[in-house]
Parts: structure tokens; sequence; C-alpha cells
């Protein structure tokens, strides 16, 4: 029989602290102005921290790609956790799904300047439950209360006091966080970050940083046929040209969302 802490370090290792690390690179696009480099790496974080979720269920993740909500409906069947929590995630999971995986500019793009709150509330609202439950609980020798474990994740007093919250077994943000002050890892990370750092902010600046641009086969529509033939375009691209057979040039950027 395979010992539990095996999985479980698989888990930890190829899923959730690789989740970390893509958040801290999202941030650090974002940062740095690389928006669309943010979010192929916001949803790479989010699509591994929910595919950890679920093999820590011993579910399977081989059908759900880079399609989030496929993740969070085979999550939602988990039992004994009420999962309520993820369903105000899910027009942002799409969000993300469709425009993180954009990442050969294929699709008109924009962004509202709220992105980065987004990711920061979806990777704590998730990451608390990115933890083998199954692993602690034989840990402690049947003396974990999971039910009351569950009662402080879920607790309003966790929620106000976000920054609080660390894993029963740390993980890499853990050590992150837990590292010397001059870690450049560790500024990033905690840069206008509501939930993650010594204490919460209850204020700071936030500057709101909003953008449009389009592809060239938009603004050009008799280049589509040249592109088709070349190049893997999505349904929703295809079908808009489908739809639009006799667009004239255009310009302007268009707002994803």
């Amino acid at each position: 029989m395979i010992k539990r802490y095996k999985i479980t370090e698989f888990i930890n290792k190829s899923f959730r602290d690789v989740a970390d690390c893509d958040y801290i690179n999202a941030r650090s696009c974002y940062k740095i102005d690389l928006i669309d480099q943010f979010l192929w790496s916001s949803l790479q974080s989010i699509e591994k921290y929910l595919k950890a979720i679920i093999l820590y269920h011993d579910g399977n993740t081989k059908t759900i790609n880079h399609n989030l909500n496929k993740a969070v409906k085979l999550i939602e069947v988990i039992p004994k956790i009420d999962w309520s929590f993820i369903s105000p995630l899910k027009n942002y999971f799409a969000y993300l799904t469709d425009y993180g995986c954009d990442r050969y500019f294929i699709k008109p793009s924009g962004t509202q300047g709220t992105e980065l709150l987004n990711l920061d509330h979806a990777v704590w609202t998730i990451r608390r439950y990115c933890q083998d439950f199954q692993l602690i609980e034989f840990d402690t020798k049947n003396n974990f209360n999971f039910d009351e474990y569950l009662e402080h994740l879920s607790s309003d007093k966790l929620r106000k006091k976000p920054h609080t919250f660390s894993l029963f077994y740390p993980g890499y943000l853990e050590l992150v966080l837990r590292s010397n002050n001059n870690s450049e890892l560790r500024s990033i990370l905690i840069w206008k970050n509501s939930y993650y750092g010594l204490y919460k902010k209850h204020r700071f600046n936030f500057k709101q940083r909003l953008s449009g641009k389009t592809p060239s086969h938009y603004s050009f529509p008799d280049i589509f046929n040249w592109v088709d033939k070349r190049v893997i375009l999505p349904k929703s691209v295809k079908k808009y040209f489908s739809d639009n057979k006799d667009c004239q040039p255009k310009y302007s950027g268009i707002l994803r969302y």
C-alpha cells in the first residue's frame, strides 16, 4: 500500500508549490505592466491550486486542461465540505480561462484595472483548502477535529484578518513570507496585497491600469483566411469572423470584460 505522505508530497511539490510560484510570478508581471503574461500566470496559478484540491481528495484531473470551471465542477461534488464559497468566483474563472490562455494575442484584449485585486482574492479564497486533510488527520493521531478546522477556515474572524492564515503544514508562500525582509520574492508577494503580509492593509494606494488593444487580424479582416490556415484559432474567434464576413478594418481597442 502506498504511504499517504508520498502522495501528499507529490501534490505539494508538483501542484501547490508551483501554483505559489506562478502566483508570485503573476504579481511580478503585473507590477512591471506585462498584463498578458500576468493573465497567463494567473490562470496557471489558479489551475494548479484547483487541481491540487482535487488530487488531495483522490480525484482525477486529466479532463480539465486549462478550464477552471471544469475543475470547480469536480471540486463541488467532494463530500463533507461546503464549497459554495467558490460560486462567486466562477465569472472570474471563466474570464481567466478565456483570456489567460490567449498567449499569442489572438483576441482583442483590455483590462479594467482590478485584475490584481481579483487574483489576490481568488488565491486566498481557494488556497485555504489546498492541503491534505487526510494526512493531517493521520499525523495528529485522530486528535484533529476536521469539522472544527473547517469552521475556522470559513470563519468571519479569519476573513477579517486574512493575513493571519497559514496552511496547517506551511507551503511555499508561508516560507516566502517568513524569509528575510530584503527578499525580493517576499516584497513582490506582499506588494499592495490585502491578504498576505505581516499585518492587514486597511488602505493602500492602487492605480487602476486601463488598457485595450486589438490583434492585427481584427484590424485587417482581409488577412483572417491567411491566419486561419496557418494558426490554431479559438472557436470564438472563428465564429466572430464567420458572423462578420463583411467587417471593415478597425483600429480601436476592445475591452475583454
